[in-house]
């Protein structure tokens, strides 16, 4: 019988995403990052003080990035809209809007970047693969139209993503469990 999720008891693809150790157990392995995120919740909530509720830290991490995701489109809207916007202007906004696509990168694409790695090092082209090369590419058109001043510059583009997939895969995990 092949090893099952440790949430959603599904059957595992090879060995699955390997949770954190707890000092009380092992660590645990999960079917998707979803899994991972609410399995992970769970064995932290049991741990936790009998305290106000708190939100999660997956909660939190997409709660900064949909706040992120939502000003950066809307000044990448008002910047792209008018075609006689000073060079200096633009370089401001984009730039502000590069920090904050990077700000959700490094709160949300660790586990998207890690299970993509680990399914091509099994050589398996996964949707986790797909959304990381269209990232890639919406980011190095940006940057090179940043860089150069002439072009679009769509850099929102990787901060909807990687919220859209993270929301996407907590979503499908608690609709599993």
């Amino acid at each position: 019988m092949p090893p099952l999720c440790a949430y959603c008891e599904s059957p595992l693809a090879n060995t699955g995403h390997l949770g954190r150790p707890w000092p009380d157990r092992v660590a645990d392995h999960y079917c998707c990052y979803g899994c991972l995120s609410l399995g992970e919740q769970r064995h932290y909530e049991a741990h936790a003080s009998n305290g106000p509720a708190r939100p999660t830290g997956l909660a939190v991490r997409l709660g900064i990035g949909l706040l992120v995701v939502a000003q950066s489109m809307i000044f990448s809207l008002g910047i792209n809209l008018e075609d006689d916007t000073p060079r200096d202007t633009k370089l401001v906004v984009q730039g502000a809007v590069l920090a904050g696509t990077l700000l959700v990168a490094i709160l949300l694409g660790g586990p998207l970047v890690r299970s993509a790695v680990a399914e091509l090092r099994r050589h398996r082209l996964t949707m986790e693969s797909l959304f990381l090369l269209t990232m890639a590419g919406a980011m190095a058109a940006s940057l090179k139209s940043f860089v150069s001043g002439h072009g679009p510059v769509y850099f929102e583009v990787v901060s909807v993503l990687l919220v859209v997939y993270s929301l996407g895969k907590a979503l499908g995990a608690r609709a599993r469990a």
